[in-house]
């Protein structure tokens, strides 16, 4: 990991779901079955770390931050972390087709 000063205090997120957890949450979304991360677990495939990097956009901050402060109380958190979840992990999909296209782009020139 490169940082740009030795000074600057790293600040990171960790989200750890449980195979079952993340399979179930995604199965109706379309969208996730042309995610190579997706495919790789649906398969049973073992996945190291680091493998899937992501780049964060400031999208995906807001959604983080919307998820530490949710204020909703009962069975509405549940749901309110399930909508949340999805929209990050279509961010990322999004964030990586967009990169794609973009780069088919300067290839062409």
């Amino acid at each position: 990991m490169q940082m740009s000063s030795h000074d600057e205090k790293l600040h990171y997120t960790r989200i750890l779901l449980s195979k079952k957890f993340y399979l179930g949450l995604l199965k109706n979304e379309h969208w996730a079955k042309s995610h190579p991360f997706y495919n790789e677990v649906i398969q049973n495939r073992p996945v190291e770390l680091g493998t899937y990097k992501i780049h964060v956009n400031y999208e995906m901050i807001s959604i983080l931050e919307e998820i530490v402060t949710n204020s909703h109380e009962g069975a509405l958190v549940h749901y309110y972390l399930l909508s949340k979840l999805k929209a990050l992990f279509l961010t990322t999909q999004i964030c990586e087709s967009e990169k794609k296209v973009g780069l088919h782009n300067i290839m062409k020139k």
